[in-house]
């Protein structure tokens, strides 16, 4: 008689106790690898908070069936050859119900399907979960004054004795001619001459705009009218010849060897002078505008989500692999993802004002009693975002882009008067004066 276990022995097939055997071993092996999970748990779950990918106790909190079915019965309690009781009475009709679907743990195909579901939706809502790094700039906005404006004005020059031009003679607008060497064998008055072949000297005078004067080069720099007196083969520079500037018009040389003439006189010239005209001049009233300075702020914020930074891995990862399937998918992936947002937010508070004066003659006799002092001071705040989210196809480029208007307002406070008496010397602050 051929006993079970010679006949599985005899096919080739594992005995009941090897299969008992085999699945304890697997059970032993869960849970070491479950356990070493549980400690570094706390690792983990910190991971997750930084990162919101899901954890451990994200997957598996709540699954009382898995603990139960680590802590079953231990396979060699129970003599899986001798039935108990409840095996006897959950024989028949049970078979039946386990043929429909439900497995060893009492579990239906369908609990599976929506468990899987349901783990598949909460790791695709951490993936989308949107990390930031934000970056505040502050600076501080100083103030200014300004009781003037520079103004240019152009008048003609008419030149005086031509005297002869020598080495560190002076310019109109500052300066000298040239600073040396000048002629190296004729000297005039103990200084060497110059000439229009000498180099011309940097002009100190800015331009109202804050610009440089800059001096023309090369022997057509200068302009003169002699023609009969020649120092080393070239035209003797005197006063009242002059150099075109750029910006700075004419510059002429201003004075000489007082007893050497030569040549015949200079020709006069427009030149150009900086004068300071007060803001009263254009707006009555006006004694001065200015800030009072503020505040400039730059946020700048980046921002991408764990998915799209796990596509760009995978896309990383085939490009890597190479081949054409590999680049092809790795084309579709960075196609389908986004590149992180760049968020820039510029915010700017800045108060300016204005100071008027006005003379007041309170009893009208024709005297100015006081001056009337106004302040008026308005607050001026502007904002703009701007947002672009990069294209990983085209580093550096945007794939779509929102640009922010200009966000302008100006809030005007209510100005300040303040009343100055004046004695009849038209001295401000006497203590007789009346208030």
């Amino acid at each position: 008689m051929v006993t079970p276990s010679t006949l599985y022995e005899a096919l080739g097939l594992p005995t009941l106790d090897d299969v008992e055997s085999d699945l304890a071993r697997m059970r032993e092996h869960f849970l070491e690898a479950t356990t070493r999970l549980q400690k570094v748990d706390r690792w983990i779950e910190e991971l997750g908070d930084r990162t919101g990918l899901p954890s451990y106790h994200d997957l598996f909190a709540g699954m009382e069936w898995l603990q139960d079915q680590l802590e079953g019965s231990d396979p060699k309690d129970d003599d899986p050859a001798e039935p108990t009781s409840d095996d006897e009475e959950n024989q028949g009709g049970e078979d039946d119900e386990d043929d429909e679907g439900d497995g060893d743990d009492g579990l239906p195909w369908w609990a599976w399907m929506l468990g899987a579901a349901a783990a598949g939706y909460f790791i695709y809502k951490k993936l989308d979960h949107k990390v930031e790094i934000t970056e505040d700039i502050g600076m501080d906005i100083p103030g200014f004054e300004i009781d003037g404006i520079p103004w240019t004005v152009e008048r003609t020059r008419m030149p005086g004795p031509q005297m002869a031009a020598r080495i560190a003679d002076p310019m109109l607008h500052g300066g000298i001619a040239v600073p040396g060497p000048g002629s190296a064998n004729v000297r005039i008055s103990g200084r060497g001459a110059l000439t229009v072949e000498h180099v011309v000297g940097a002009c100190p005078m800015p331009h109202v705009s804050g610009l440089p004067h800059m001096p023309q080069s090369g022997p057509a720099a200068w302009k003169t009218t002699n023609g009969s007196v020649y120092v080393n083969g070239a035209p003797l520079l005197r006063a009242g010849d002059w150099v075109i500037e750029h910006l700075g018009g004419n510059n002429p040389i201003i004075a000489g060897a007082p007893l050497v003439l030569a040549g015949p006189p200079a020709a006069a010239c427009i030149v150009q002078e900086v004068t300071f005209r007060r803001l009263s001049d254009f707006v009555p009233g006006l004694e001065r505008v200015g800030s009072l300075g503020g505040k400039f702020t730059v946020k700048a914020t980046v921002s991408w989500s764990l998915r799209d930074m796990l596509g760009g891995v995978a896309a990383a990862g085939m490009a890597y692999a190479g081949g054409p399937v590999g680049m092809w998918g790795a084309r579709t992936m960075l196609g389908l993802i986004d590149g992180p947002t760049l968020k820039i937010e510029f915010d700017a508070e800045v108060t300016g004002f204005a100071d008027f004066e006005f003379p007041i003659d309170i009893d009208r006799d024709g005297t100015i009693d006081g001056i009337l002092e106004v302040r008026q001071r308005a607050k001026v705040t502007a904002e703009s975002e701007h947002s672009a989210v990069l294209d990983p196809k085209r580093p550096g480029r945007a794939k779509s882009s929102k640009e922010g208007e200009l966000d302008v307002e100006t809030d005007f406070e209510r100005p300040e008067v303040k009343y100055i008496p004046l004695d009849h010397s038209g001295d401000r602050g006497s203590k007789d004066d009346k208030s």
